[in-house]
């Protein structure tokens, strides 16, 4: 019994330190409630102890490529549990110059708990079009792929998805065919606090100095 209460204790607080949640039917409610904010503004100046995760990130974005067959974006992604940062992290990357002198489109879409592929393809096409008298309203999946596409076309790409929680494998795929189009060296950020999204989207993740730690 008391070896039984021990192994309960540790078992709680490994919940504590993971900040997991006891499932009782109200999982979507708690995730709507951590829904970041959709939006790319930079947090505040003083970033603490993030500058060399910040410079690794830079420079897996900025590293030209070897593989000359490779036609997919690379997936950085950037995983941690809620309020290490991980936005805020990525928002320094995509606002910093070496980001902007390196890529010729960029786009930012806050994607939380649901992962709707259309909704997702239209607020990065929204993004990035350069026509403004093009209407995405009512259009279906294939019509928004297509421009997503053409617009995409020969061009170095950036487009980060923040906050991602799906793990279906065919939603990601689904999301990933107008990607093919880009030019060489486009790159997508994906943050999450689930590694199963990392391994959905065959990438090795960036973990914080927090999560190291933990993992050690």
């Amino acid at each position: 019994m008391e070896e039984m209460d021990n192994r309960l204790k540790g078992i709680i607080n490994q919940k504590n330190i993971l900040q997991l949640r006891e499932n009782n039917g109200n999982q979507l409610a708690n995730r709507q409630m951590d829904k970041p904010l959709p939006t790319t503004n930079l947090p505040e100046p003083c970033f603490v102890s993030r500058e060399d995760e910040k410079m690794d990130i830079l420079e897996l974005l900025t590293k030209e490529e070897n593989d000359g067959a490779c036609v997919d974006p690379k997936v950085i992604p950037i995983v941690g549990m809620g309020g290490l940062g991980k936005t805020a992290l990525a928002q320094q990357v995509y606002h910093h110059d070496r980001v902007a002198n390196y890529f010729d489109v960029k786009a930012w879409v806050c994607v939380s708990d649901d992962f709707d592929v259309l909704a997702i393809t239209k607020k990065i096409l929204d993004t990035i079009k350069t026509n403004g008298n093009l209407s995405c309203e009512g259009k279906d999946l294939d019509w928004l792929h297509e421009k997503l596409n053409q617009h995409l076309a020969r061009k170095k790409f950036l487009v980060v998805l923040d906050d991602v929680w799906n793990e279906n494998y065919g939603n990601w795929t689904i999301l990933m065919k107008p990607f093919q189009s880009g030019a060489k060296g486009s790159k997508i950020i994906v943050t999450t606090r689930n590694f199963r999204v990392a391994e959905i989207a065959r990438a090795d993740p960036i973990l914080s100095n927090h999560c190291r730690k933990m993992l050690v």
